[in-house]
């Protein structure tokens, strides 16, 4: 086997770990940008390009909590890939949970839970994302 066959081979080796790992890979509960990092690692040295594809992979690799989430709010079927990864990259954002620093600060300076604006509670928060049955 001569240099150029052997790295041919180490090529196809690779997309196809890459592939496998991609397909192994799901969010369960890892941030998203931390899934999604992972899943665009591995769909890049799997030398996966189509857009359709990558949103087709990705749907089936979520969490229940934002396939829910997209169910709700987004016709999932409509939305490209990068408008896929930029909507579900604001949500979990959103629904990252306060931490006791970010919790205390808030309470000393009387500002929102929900968006850290001072003038009203969280309850009341303007920019609460609105929840649609």
């Amino acid at each position: 086997m001569n240099e150029k066959d052997a790295a041919e081979f180490l090529k196809e080796i690779n997309e196809s770990s890459a592939f496998d790992r991609l397909f192994r890979l799901r969010q369960t509960y890892k941030p998203f940008a931390d899934f999604i990092s992972a899943f665009r690692k591995n769909a890049a040295e799997a030398a996966i390009t189509d857009q359709k594809t990558l949103r087709d992979m990705l749907l089936q690799r979520l969490s229940i909590e934002l396939i829910r989430y997209l169910d709700t709010v987004y016709e999932k079927d409509r939305l490209s890939f990068e408008q896929l990864v930029d909507r579900l990259q604001k949500h979990d954002n959103d629904q990252r949970a306060n931490t006791q620093a970010e919790k205390h600060q808030r309470r000393e300076k009387n500002l929102c839970y929900q968006c850290g604006e001072p003038g009203h509670i969280a309850f009341r928060c303007p920019a609460k994302p609105i929840r649609r049955c």
